[in-house]
């Protein structure tokens, strides 16, 4: 059943008891199994492959074939080198097939020397209108002739395997099952155009499938004399497949002209290998937490592109392969913008609430988004590492990122502290630890092996040394090896944390939330909540202060020593932190305490009675849609205000996960689109200070959604040719299922029909034409969502569209006030090594360019100059066009930033 390729078959021999293997060899095939309506198989080629030929030669394949078009088929047998055609071929007609039966073909070479590496088999209509079965059969098979003069003597000079962040030496960690990249980089003594190469992979003795061919656009590059590692196109790149990912050793070897079709006079260094190892590594548990507010009488919400935009950047600059995220939707409590110290006050109990009700893993970590719609919220930290962050989520560009969203960085910093990452202090960036690069950069040196760059394994822009740390406040962000390495070593170090030796069991809690003050050294209680539940927990991590539980007495029951989360960021001589403790709860209990250091800072009074709350009758229909709103009373026999949570239960009351917290009035509206479908319960839960009495309400039936789908990849309309991988991925969450899984995408193409399931797919096998991929992904309620996007196979007609190539893709510069300028270099280039002609202009008073115009290759020296610029930041473009080139205009963000020698405010607020 289904599509594979095998290309081996292993031969084993053992004992009369097969306990013993005696004997273990494989032998190299390749046969394709597959089930479609119109197909060509059974293939059979005249002559052992490899093999040597004259030209003029025929090579005859004679095949089985089964025709269900209407009016019959022609099958042709077509000899490629590459991703091309082989040059000046001769190949036969063909008569019209209908029903099954065999058939036959033949091609010959008329010159060269050329290396045949692929038979290409097409079934088309007989007006040749319709492309309707294709499949490519390798093959080595070599004509030969009188020579012509000898090619230059190109090289593989390094193999660089790279997952977002590497050197040439290969020495950043690589994580088993992560989108990976392999990029060949190769030199000439002169400029060579239209060379192509291929990879191979190993494990033990074990050789992998496919041979790849290079992803670069035609499948092959120009080999220059002075390749720059920054432009894209002047390596060949690779993805790896899937399956080649997984965690061991795996060794690659790079096969540069394979065919030798550039005549290279000492193909000795046309091979290079290297071998790398995968590492295993936990997943990042993620919860996304949008905060929905209201001020000025407009309500506000993060909308999806910019959860989409965290949850890709993670994938793509993290070290991890697995992001396991939850979407929440969380209702700030008061008017305005929320405070950020205050956010994470309120997003604490949050997740105290879901350890305790909902058996929540403590490792999650929760990230709440603000939408910068009703103001500015800074992002902050509590604690360094930690579970809690927050910060804004727009629009914005901060004058270098255009992608629509600046959620994605800006989050990646603050959840960076969250995994252990202090701040480097560059760019306005305080209360950091030491950085080992110059400048905040992501690289300890500009050039050489050890040179560090950056690459995106879903857009494949390339971040050269001079950009800077996303830990730094600085323009131009991306990872360096030391924020990669040390993200991926504290994850680790919490994936293998083991059960806690401190943990207890009881059947009633305390959940304690507040603020302190670390710079003096006090604090004040927010909301405090005895839950009955019974659950084996963690005690605090030990520390300075200590919740202590006295008697009428003054008796200490129970004291439990803690360390509040400090914040990052502070700001006018405060050192805010966040309390956010579960501890166990002891009967007889009247007084709880904050202590530091035994000295008591604040308390709350045990009342003698615990609040009522009840339900008052709600005007709502049982099948709700839009907003409602929910009305209860409360009461309190002893007179205390009472403070509301309330949360709602899809499971019948087994978990109950929280929508607000800290009301002080006894209703509450709730946006059902916000919600999980399916039959709901909401539970209102007061607070006297300490006891709690409880609600519930319900059962509502609440519409279910369909899935949140994208294609990841690749881009809409993007262009391949024959052999080259294509990588098929998709994301997909579902407000009743989550993060959805593999089992939930299934891919089809108009041409080739179904392709497979799962969140990643990769096949070279796709039929030359322009395809409309389609990705369906199916919850579990059977409800679908379809998207499509475009791409195109090329054929022999296609012409490979000459693109302008420019590095690096944005500027940034640093320098002091009244100090000295300083240099930079962009590099332009053709994709196709046709010359282009180009023309660039800005409009930047502190920049200069001492080239306007030219004819690619070509270099622009970039001059910066800070005389006369206050301290500040500042951003221009450089627009570059060509009327020869498909993608231009192209513009190049440049900023500047003029350092003082104090920075009262930095120039990005994290």
């Amino acid at each position: 059943s289904g599509q594979a390729v095998v290309d081996q078959i292993l031969i084993q021999m053992w004992d009369d008891g097969q306990t013993t293997l005696l004997f273990e060899a494989y032998l190299p095939v390749y046969f394709r199994f597959m089930a479609l309506a119109n197909s060509v198989t059974t293939l059979s080629i005249a002559f052992d492959t490899p093999n040597v030929f004259q030209y003029g030669d025929n090579v005859y394949v004679s095949f089985k074939y089964q025709v269900n078009s209407r009016g019959g088929a022609r099958i042709w047998i077509r000899p490629f080198s590459g991703s091309h055609l082989s040059p000046d071929y001769a190949a036969h007609p063909s008569p019209i097939y209908s029903g099954s039966g065999s058939g036959s073909g033949y091609f010959t070479l008329n010159s060269g020397p050329t290396v045949v590496d692929h038979i290409r088999i097409q079934m088309v209509d007989p007006n040749t209108n319709a492309l309707l079965y294709e499949t490519f059969l390798p093959v080595h098979l070599y004509w030969a002739g009188a020579a012509p003069p000898p090619g230059p003597d190109m090289h593989i000079d390094a193999i660089e395997v790279t997952q977002g962040v590497q050197d040439l030496n290969n020495s950043v960690v690589l994580v088993a099952g992560k989108r990976t990249y392999v990029r060949v980089h190769v030199s000439s003594p002169v400029n060579q155009h239209h060379v192509y190469a291929t990879l191979k992979g190993k494990r033990g003795w074990s050789y992998l499938t496919p041979t790849l061919s290079p992803g670069n656009p035609g499948g092959d590059i120009t080999v220059r004399s002075s390749p720059d590692r920054g432009q894209i196109n002047d390596s060949f790149w690779f993805e790896l497949p899937s399956w080649w990912t997984t965690a061991g050793s795996l060794t690659l070897t790079a096969y540069l002209d394979p065919n030798n079709a550039i005549f290279d006079p000492d193909t000795s260094d046309n091979v290079k290998s290297v071998t790398v190892t995968f590492h295993d590594t936990p997943p990042l548990r993620l919860r996304l937490v949008n905060v929905r507010y209201t001020s000025g009488g407009h309500t506000y919400l993060a909308s999806n592109t910019h959860l989409n935009a965290l949850e890709s950047w993670l994938r793509r600059a993290y070290p991890i392969s697995d992001l396991q995220v939850t979407r929440t939707t969380y209702n700030y409590p008061r008017s305005g913008l929320p405070n950020v110290d205050t956010l994470h006050s309120y997003l604490g109990l949050m997740k105290l609430f879901n350890i305790l009700l909902n058996g929540e893993d403590v490792r999650t970590v929760y990230y709440g988004l603000v939408d910068d719609g009703g103001g500015f919220m800074r992002g902050k930290t509590a604690g360094i590492p930690s579970t809690i962050s927050a910060g804004p989520a727009g629009s914005d560009t901060w004058g270098w990122d255009f992608d629509g969203s600046y959620a994605d960085w800006y989050g990646g910093h603050e959840i960076g502290h969250s995994r252990g990452r202090y701040h480097a202090e560059f760019c306005g960036a305080q209360a950091g630890k030491p950085y080992p690069y110059t400048s905040g950069r992501i690289s300890p040196v500009l050039s050489g092996n050890t040179a560090i760059y950056g690459f995106d394994i879903v857009t494949h822009a390339i971040y050269p040394p001079t950009w800077k740390d996303v830990m730094t406040y600085c323009n131009n962000e991306w990872l360096s090896d030391f924020t990669y390495e040390g993200i991926r070593d504290y994850i680790v170090s919490v994936g293998m944390l083991q059960q806690d030796a401190q943990q207890v069991t009881a059947g009633e809690y305390l959940l304690v939330s507040g603020l302190a003050d670390l710079a003096s050294n006090t604090a004040s209680l927010n909301e405090v909540y005895k839950i009955t539940k019974k659950a084996t927990l963690s005690l605090p991590d030990p520390g300075n202060w200590s919740i202590d539980l006295l008697d009428s007495s003054g008796k200490t029951l129970a004291s439990y020593d803690f360390t509040p989360k400090e914040l990052t960021d502070p700001e006018g001589g405060r050192r805010p932190a966040v309390i956010s403790e579960i501890v166990p709860w002891v009967a007889g209990t009247t007084q709880i305490v904050l202590s530091y250091q035994g000295t008591p800072v604040t308390s709350r009074s045990v009342s003698a009675t615990p609040p009522v709350v009840n339900v008052t009758p709600q005007d709502i229909p049982a099948h709700p849609q839009g907003t409602i709103t929910l009305s209860w009373t409360g009461s309190d026999s002893d007179g205390d205000s009472l403070t509301y949570s309330v949360h709602y239960s899809t499971d019948n009351g087994v978990t109950w996960q929280p929508l607000t917290s800290g009301l002080t009035e006894p209703s509450f509206t709730v946006d059902t689109s916000t919600l999980p479908g399916g039959t709901l319960y909401f539970k209102i839960i007061a607070t006297d200070g300490v006891l709690t009495g409880e609600t519930t309400t319900g059962p509502y039936t609440i519409p279910l959604h369909a899935p949140s789908a994208q294609i990841l990849s690749p881009g809409d309309g993007a262009v391949f040719f024959p052999t080259q991988m294509v990588t098929l991925q998709g994301s997909a969450y579902d407000m009743e299922d989550g993060l959805l899984g593999d089992t939930a995408f299934q891919w089809a193409s108009s041409l080739n029909g179904t392709l497979g399931s799962g969140a990643a797919l990769s096949t070279d096998a796709l039929m030359a034409g322009q395809h409309t991929i389609t990705m369906t992904v199916t919850d579990s309620d059977g409800m679908s969502t379809t998207v499509t996007s475009t791409l195109t196979i090329g054929d022999e007609n296609t012409t490979e569209a000459a693109n302008l190539n420019i590095a690096p893709i944005g500027v940034g510069e640093v320098l002091n006030f009244a100090g000295a300028g300083s240099t930079y270099t962009l590099t332009l280039h053709s994709s196709t090594g046709m010359t282009l002609t180009w023309n660039a202009s800005e409009d930047i008073p502190w920049l200069s360019l001492n080239a306007t115009s030219g004819t690619t290759p070509s270099d622009i020296l970039l001059t910066f100059d800070p005389t006369g610029l206050p301290v500040g930041n500042y951003n221009g473009v450089i627009t570059i066009t060509s009327t020869d080139a498909a993608n231009t205009p192209i513009e190049i963000p440049v900023t500047l930033q003029v350092n003082g020698k104090v920075i009262y405010l930095p120039i990005l607020v994290k």
